[in-house]
């Protein structure tokens, strides 16, 4: 029993020990030895490890707190092959001219992970192919049709996997699929398939977004930006809410995102050109690496605030924005509400964030003048200060004292009847008119032609009799409202007169 008892204790002092790690062993043939591999971390988009092949072997071991999605390619070419790492020993064997196709044994979650990609594979593949076509044509209508084609196989794709996170048995593939539709499905939708997820799965970091994007409210032009914060380069903590007040560009971007490292070079020319107005940049990097970062940061020469809170495209803050793909950019005004949403950036995105800079300043400039408004016989003119402003700015100083503003608001309540009635108005126009012109050919001899045209006439006449009279009094309230402003004016003057 000693005995026993002694070679158990050995066994579990110096026997095998439970392993705490990865270890992915890959045979590959086809390659020369020597040549460089590494191991992408497709989260993160950071090259965490490499080695040389030796011998057609290579060997790569680390620890995770959770399984992730890495991608094995070679240096100098154009192949790679992705597949889950979790902490046990992976295997991977295969050739040069099938790479992404090797085969990994030893890990139920790529088994899973297989199944569920084969299932639109051949789409995947149609799809390559098409963008590699349209990246060659010069013919611009062939483009587009190609680009159609690929909306119908990405429409096609993505039920393909809502179906299978339905239908797969829950795990961390089928939650990161999820997480990568979210943007894609209603919010009930989204909300009845994470229901089908457990606590642990829901905890992940896949988990904690969905549920972040659950929730908060839609993110739309109008509404109220949320808060979102991060420490600089020097270590300061900021919040976007430092900077009401000002004309914010909050823009999401990471090193490793070329596009966004374009637009850099563009911000910065909008950032000279504008910061004296009152328009400031905040830069939030999804980086998870602060060297990365820093080292971006100094060579696209971020002169504005830039912020991160390092931990990429799975915090719970691009949550809040519904940051999927960057760049991302909004433009918020000194409220703090959303003028603009960017998705991307382009030639066209810098022409519109310059003309809604100067849109928003010309506005500011508008809204600080204190004269009184003339207004022309026409009721389409409005002057303040001798100098003309829109039918939209003179809403804006219309709406600073509440007698006005009440007269407003009749103005816009009657302007969306009137709307309203412009629409039926078209509705009725035309079989209206083609009822009087068959009665006319037919010189009355048709009794149902006639009573018809007479039938249409009268409640075409009594829209358009509507529609004049409450443009009229539209008129009235809209004068009203800027009479009543100007008498806010005049006594505000003469108090200050009166004060001094």
């Amino acid at each position: 029993m000693t005995a026993f008892l002694f070679c158990l204790i050995f066994s579990k002092i110096f026997g095998q020990q439970p392993r705490v790690g990865y270890i992915v062993n890959i045979g590959l043939t086809g390659f020369a030895d020597s040549t460089k591999f590494y191991l992408l971390d497709l989260d993160s988009a950071q090259d965490i490890d490499s080695s040389y092949l030796q011998n057609g072997k290579l060997v790569f071991k680390g620890k995770i707190s959770e399984p992730v999605i890495f991608r094995l390619y070679p240096e100098n070419g154009n192949i790679y092959f992705n597949f889950w790492i979790e902490n046990r020993a992976i295997s991977i064997a295969g050739d040069k001219t099938s790479f992404s196709d090797l085969k990994v044994t030893g890990s139920p979650l790529n088994e899973i992970y297989f199944s569920v990609e084969h299932r639109h594979a051949e789409l995947d593949k149609l799809r390559d192919s098409l963008a590699r076509h349209a990246m060659t044509e010069n013919d611009g209508a062939k483009i587009k049709d190609i680009w159609n084609r690929i909306s119908i196989i990405d429409n096609a794709v993505r039920k393909i996997r809502l179906q299978t996170i339905a239908s797969f048995e829950p795990s961390v593939i089928t939650i990161k699929e999820l997480y990568f539709l979210r943007n894609d499905v209603t919010a009930d939708s989204l909300q009845m398939l994470f229901d089908i997820f457990p606590a642990s799965l829901r905890r992940t970091k896949y988990g904690n977004v969905i549920s972040k994007y659950l929730s908060t409210g839609n993110l739309s032009e109008g509404s109220y930006a949320p808060d979102i914060s991060g420490r600089s380069l020097a270590r300061t903590q900021v919040k976007i809410s430092d900077l009401r007040g000002k004309l914010v560009l909050l823009d999401f971007w990471a090193s490793w995102c070329e596009p966004c490292r374009v637009a850099n070079k563009e911000l910065g020319i909008l950032y000279q050109k504008y910061k004296n107005t009152g328009f400031e940049i905040i830069s939030f990097s999804t980086d998870t690496d602060y060297g990365h970062w820093k080292d971006a940061s100094e060579k696209d020469n971020i002169a504005w605030t830039n912020v991160s809170d390092l931990k990429g495209l799975y915090s719970e803050q691009t949550a809040d924005y519904k940051v999927r793909a960057i760049p991302k950019s909004i433009l918020i005004d000194k409220n703090g509400r959303i003028i603009r949403i960017f998705t991307g950036y382009g030639d066209e995105t810098g022409a519109a964030l310059e003309k809604l800079i100067k849109a928003q300043n010309a506005s500011d400039a508008i809204s600080t003048q204190s004269g009184p408004i003339k207004i022309d016989r026409d009721g389409r003119k409005f002057i303040v200060n001798g100098e003309s402003i829109s039918y939209d700015s003179c809403k804006k100083l219309l709406v600073k004292y509440p007698s006005s503003a009440l007269e407003l608001y009749k103005v816009l309540r009657l302007q969306s009847r009137i709307d309203r009635l412009a629409r039926v108005t078209v509705i009725l126009t035309f079989p209206t008119l083609g009822f009087l012109a068959a009665n006319d050919v037919t010189k009355s001899n048709v009794s149902w032609v006639n009573a018809t045209a007479i039938a249409l006439s009268v409640p075409f006449v009594g829209v358009v009799v509507s529609l004049l009279n409450k443009q009229n009094r539209k008129d009235k309230h809209l004068r009203r409202a800027i009479e009543l402003y100007n008498a806010e004016i005049n006594k505000r003057a003469g108090e200050r007169v009166g004060n001094n």
